[in-house]
């Protein structure tokens, strides 16, 4: 299992790793996720992560590779980067 997205790129899995990694993008695409924006000159921006993980049908064989796309919100300090906390859920 890769631990970043460079070795998702190198595995030999490639295919099926940039598979789950376009079905992620184009699911925040749909459901738009972000807006693009201008950026002040010293504004701190959220760094991003990649999470990958591995489905299995119940012979525990691999059915999925996924890709989760995760924002790294701990970056930011409320009050200074931001003024209220809110996480949308379902």
């Amino acid at each position: 299992m890769p631990g970043t997205y460079s070795r998702a790129l190198k595995s030999d899995n490639q295919s099926a790793w940039i598979k789950g990694i376009d079905k992620e993008l184009l699911t925040m695409g749909k459901l738009r996720v972000w807006d693009i924006v201008n950026i002040k000159k010293d504004y701190k921006l959220v760094g991003t992560t990649w999470v990958f993980k591995l489905n299995k049908n119940h012979l525990n064989q691999v059915t999925e590779r996924k890709a989760c796309l995760c924002a790294q919100g701990f970056r930011k300090t409320l009050g200074v980067d931001f003024d209220k906390a809110y996480a949308r859920t379902g």
